[in-house]
């Protein structure tokens, strides 16, 4: 979260940024709690708390997505990594109330809420940054593509394993 801690232009830091930066530690061990409890109530009130967290890393990227006067690959990387965060928390609560999401068994709920925490702002925001560092080099054409399809991938993937569910 603190590569994508930028100031505006008036040299201050997105308030939604900055309280997913306090909270974090404490979603953190709100989500190993969920985990570590048997399905219910509790469990879930302690999932609901990473899902607030991810609301605030979502509202961060798309502010950032609706402010830009130009759509930079690398800051859509960035973006986008943000916009999908919350998919993980709508399968963490789907994992804590045993609710076979999309007919899913508990095991791939887990695995799919644990990609959407990693792939997000793990894969794409870093994607982002290494085109920060690529926009000048011989390699920009090539990040260009990459990055794109980096972007759309998780939703791809996302929806093909969905659709073989569905189908049988």
């Amino acid at each position: 979260m603190r590569l994508v801690l930028q100031p505006d232009r008036h040299g201050k830091h997105a308030r939604n940024l900055r309280m997913a930066i306090r909270f974090h530690p404490l979603a953190i061990a709100a989500t190993a709690g969920a985990l570590l409890l048997e399905p219910g109530a509790w469990a879930t009130g302690l999932a609901a708390i990473w899902m607030v967290q991810t609301f605030f890393l979502a509202v961060h990227g798309l502010q950032q997505l609706l402010s830009r006067p130009t759509l930079d690959v690398e800051e859509i990387c960035v973006d986008t990594g943000l916009l999908y965060v919350p998919i993980s928390g709508i399968w963490l609560i789907a994992y804590t109330l045993n609710y076979p999401l999309l007919s899913f068994d508990r095991a791939t709920i887990l695995l799919t809420a644990v990609h959407f925490t990693f792939i997000s702002p793990g894969a794409l925001v870093l994607a982002g940054m290494a085109g920060r560092q690529l926009i000048h080099t011989r390699a920009w054409r090539l990040y260009r593509v990459v990055a794109l399809v980096t972007v759309i991938s998780p939703l791809l993937v996302a929806s093909g394993i969905t659709f073989t569910q569905i189908a049988g």
